[in-house]
């Protein structure tokens, strides 16, 4: 049965006919194929098949290609139209994940009467394979005057092979060795495809493929069979069985004294009546030499490096109680070996009626931590303290009490701070308890929170060294008492020079350039905060401020004197929050903020009013001061560009002078970004771009990428060459002439 061809043909046989193109019915005798019909590649390389059409007895002007293939092998990076069929009619349409592409052509003026190309797919070898299928599917065809002509359809073979062995990369022993199974360092290696076999061998002589001790992962030790010099090779190969050629590294095996003394004899009598014990016979031996002799009383071994050790013998040992006692001989040699004891008793038996004596007990007067430490406690006894106590009560405690310990306290914790009383304690064998000394301590725990900062913002760029702070506020548990702005990001003592016990409002760089500036803050307990900082772009030249708005006058202060000169009135002030800004004619000022701060100085109004009149409306009365200062706050409801003007006054209400108008635009609204993907897939070159709006006009940006701040006045980038291929955190912050800003965070994936 003859089918009709797509919607796409159709479409091309009525254009065919509109155009005088003879119908004459079509045979079923074109055949499908590509150029080759077996393919041989290695892998890696690109593989061309071009697909052809044979239109047996017609005139072809359609073909529509179908071609499945195997995507674990081969990927399709490309499909064309061939000169012979240079019209696309539909794709073309590449599904790597599905293995399978199409598209198709036609030529409606000259159509195909002889063999002909229709369209070249161009892949790339991925893994080895043999007579892996490159299929013309059954859903291709070709139309001749709007007629399905094709009756055969042959695809093509790819056999891809690996010639290139894996590389190893890095191989590191140790230099030395003590034991004759050695570490690995490091060994790694790679492939073309994977490495799936690694070795490690004392011969030069590269392994073949198939012998047994490749393991699947890298090694990470090998065992010599002897100590001396050694070299060991590692190679690696992969699934075809190409092996590496190798790296080498050497190592000394120098294994050690393992071998233990030996205590050959050992005893003390069996009674005493002295704490001090004779010892009646101690002797070892070992391979080399003793050179170390211990008795303890306990049976667990001491080690080499424990204190007490004696080059000869001890010839007695003295307990520090009485009682049966048992006694451990140790010996050991150079290499720190340590034998197995022997072991003797003795009972010993002494009459003690007489308490000990705490000697000496102090403690610090002040602490600043619940546990405070013992300065001092020693005690007396007429045979030995067995036991150290302290309490806070001056009761004299049980010698059956479980609190008792063996060894002099260093240190007491308490529950609370205060003023605190401490009582020492000592006991012997016999349970005689001694009387106490005391010591107090008053207990003041420390501040050990630092502060934070809470924002700190310079300008974005500057024509002087000396800069203004925008913003620099700190917050602390208690209160903080210093303020430091520093070049460095290394933390500041609290004791260094330079802090301040308020906010710096500016800061004096000694050269231009990009500057960043650590912002600092500490509390009286001397903790410092962790920095804050921000960078500025400093040009010593006359440049156009990027916060102006295009043509404006910078405007000039103002200054007004009466006609005797015994009057001077100079331009407000207004109180922006992080610094105050002069008032200049035809320059706007722009704030975030809704409560409005103005203050001035004059001379010869003192006793004085000043009026501020905000669009022409009276909104505040302030006096002069006796230094001629004054100052006035006056809170509007919206954002907009508000005129306000000054009048001054005599002490006796005398209107003297009115200041020109000046604009103030209040914009309390922070930027806003467009949409912008959280993840974005990038190269080096290729362009980064953002957007942000606000309700007067964004005044530039600051981004950070890879390690680097960067302001920009527009909203774009280009990633930098060198930047390595990875996730990289983007952050962007816009600002608005206010002094409002918006972040926003972004993953670039650089490949």
């Amino acid at each position: 049965m003859i089918r009709k061809i797509s919607a796409k043909v159709i479409l091309l046989f009525l254009l065919a006919m509109s155009f005088g193109i003879n119908n004459v019915k079509a045979a079923v005798d074109g055949t499908l194929q590509f150029n080759q019909a077996t393919v041989s590649a290695n892998i890696g390389d690109t593989v061309t098949l071009i697909a052809t059409v044979d239109p047996g007895t017609n005139a072809v002007d359609a073909v529509s290609l179908d071609v499945s293939f195997d995507s674990n092998i081969l990927r399709l990076d490309s499909i064309s139209a061939s000169a012979a069929f240079p019209t696309v009619l539909a794709g073309p349409t590449i599904d790597n994940s599905l293995g399978t592409g199409s598209i198709d052509v036609g030529n409606l003026s000259t159509p195909a009467t002889t063999l002909s190309n229709v369209a070249t797919f161009s892949f790339t070898a991925l893994a080895v394979a043999t007579d892996s299928a490159v299929s013309i599917d059954l859903s291709s065809n070709a139309a001749a005057g709007g007629e399905y002509i094709i009756a055969t359809r042959t695809g093509s073979t790819v056999t891809i092979t690996d010639v290139v062995a894996p590389t190893v990369t890095a191989f590191t022993i140790p230099s030395a060795s003590t034991s004759l199974t050695v570490s690995i360092t490091e060994f790694t290696a790679t492939d073309d495809t994977a490495v799936t076999g690694y070795m490690l061998t004392e011969s030069s002589s590269a392994p073949a493929s198939g012998d047994s001790g490749w393991e699947a992962s890298a090694q990470s030790s090998y065992t010599f069979s002897t100590e001396g010099s050694k070299t060991l090779y590692a190679w690696a190969k992969d699934a075809t069985g190409n092996v590496s050629t190798s790296l080498n590294d050497s190592v000394t095996i120098t294994l050690p004294d393992t071998t233990e003394p030996t205590v050959t004899a050992f005893t003390i009598p069996a009674t005493a009546t002295s704490l001090v014990v004779s010892i009646t016979e101690f002797t070892a031996t070992d391979n080399t030499a003793v050179t170390g002799y211990v008795v303890t009383e306990s049976s667990s071994a001491p080690s080499s490096g424990d204190s007490g050790w004696e080059a000869s013998a001890p010839s007695s040992y003295t307990f520090a109680t009485e009682g049966t006692k048992t006694l451990y001989a140790w010996a050991k040699d150079a290499a720190g070996n340590v034998s197995t004891s022997l072991n003797d008793s003795v009972v010993i038996t002494l009459a003690d009626t007489t308490a000990p004596t705490v000697s000496a007990f102090t403690i610090p007067s002040t602490s600043t931590s619940l546990t405070v430490s013992i300065t001092e406690f020693t005690a007396t006894d007429d045979t030995a303290v067995t036991g150290y106590m302290l309490t806070e009560s001056s009761s004299a405690p049980s010698a059956g009490s479980s609190s008792w310990e063996a060894s002099a306290q260093s240190s007491y914790t308490f529950s609370s701070q205060g003023t605190k009383t401490l009582y020492a304690w000592a006991k012997d064998a016999a349970g005689n308890v001694s009387t106490s000394l005391n010591d107090s301590v008053v207990i003041t725990l420390p501040d050990t929170t630092a502060p934070t900062i809470d924002d700190f913002i310079i300008p974005a760029s500057s024509t002087s060294l000396t800069i203004a702070i925008t913003t620099f506020t700190a917050s602390d548990d208690t209160a903080v008492t210093g303020y430091m702005l520093t070049e460095s990001s290394s933390v500041p003592s609290a004791g260094d020079s330079g802090w301040e016990a308020s906010a710096p409002s500016s800061y004096t760089f000694a050269t231009e350039g990009d500057k960043t500036l650590y912002a600092w803050a500490k509390d009286a307990a001397g903790n410092v905060s962790d920095s804050v900082d921000d960078w500025i772009i400093i040009t010593l030249s006359e440049e156009e401020d990027p916060g102006e708005d295009p043509g404006e006058d910078p405007g000039e202060e103002e200054v007004v004197e009466d006609d005797d000169g015994n009057i001077e009135v100079s331009s407000p002030e207004i109180d922006l929050g992080d610094e105050n800004q002069k008032m200049k004619k035809n320059k706007k000022v722009y704030t975030k903020n809704k409560k409005l701060t103005f203050k001035g100085t004059t001379e010869g109004l003192n006793g004085g009013t000043v009026k501020v009149y905000i669009n022409g409306d009276e909104e505040g009365e302030t006096e002069i001061d006796n230094d001629g200062e004054w100052k006035e706050k006056v809170k509007v409801k919206k954002d907009k560009t508000y005129e306000v003007k000054f009048k001054y006054f005599n002490s006796v209400g005398e209107e003297v002078d009115e200041s020109s108008k000046y604009r103030i635009k209040v914009d309390t609204e922070d930027p806003e970004f467009g949409s912008i993907p959280l993840v974005l897939n990038k190269r080096v070159g290729e362009k980064v771009w953002w957007n942000a709006t606000d309700n007067d006009e964004i005044r530039y940006y600051k981004y950070y990428f890879n390690g680097k701040k960067v302001k920009v006045q527009e909203g774009y980038f280009y990633i930098p060459a060198g930047t390595p291929a990875g996730a990289h955190t983007l952050l962007i912050r816009a600002y608005d002439k206010a002094g409002n800003k918006e972040d926003k965070m972004v993953l670039v994936k650089v490949r």
